[in-house]
């Protein structure tokens, strides 16, 4: 009856333990989708269509008030970016379901503002490696495949839309 009774609670705690790492596997997988874990400051976060990434705080911009925005301001600037284009460039509008994007956080004389980087060609992120959701992707030229536009969370408006030139 001794054995068994060590069996038994072997077979207890073996339980116990299983549950205790299911449990927890659960929990680390319920964070990625929490409140709690919509912040970029040390990873990126690739929004669902893996064409926009909120990128982790840029070491350039941590002198320049540089600040890590919460994924829900990301997405409503993005989200947000065609009907602005609309009117102010009816062009790259037609074209910009096409786009890959980047975002992050900036101090614009004072105000916390999500910069939008975005490039019409797959290849000049190299969407197909992590790279591009970590550090911002910088262009010369290149017309208008390249823009980039500010937007403030404060009040849902967009600002300095920078379209690149041609060489």
């Amino acid at each position: 009856m001794g054995a068994m009774s060590a069996a038994t609670t072997a077979s207890r705690c073996t339980s116990i333990l299983l549950l205790a790492f299911l449990a927890s596997a659960c929990a680390k997988k319920g964070a990625a989708t929490s409140p709690a874990a919509d912040d970029a400051s040390t990873a990126p976060i690739v929004f669902d269509d893996g064409k926009r990434a909120l990128l982790p705080l840029q070491s350039e911009s941590m002198s320049q008030g540089g600040w890590t925005p919460k994924r829900i301001d990301a997405e409503r600037a993005s989200d947000g970016v065609p009907a602005f284009l609309k009117t102010a460039a009816p062009k790259i509008a037609a074209k910009f379901p096409s786009y890959y994007g980047q975002i992050w956080g900036v101090t614009d004389h004072g105000r916390r503002k999500l910069r939008l980087n975005f490039s019409c060609a797959k290849q000049t992120f190299d969407v197909d490696k992590p790279g591009w959701t970590q550090q911002a992707i910088v262009v010369a030229d290149g017309g208008d495949c390249f823009f980039q536009v500010d937007f403030d969370p404060a009040t849902s408006t967009y600002s300095r839309l920078r379209v690149n030139g041609d060489a």
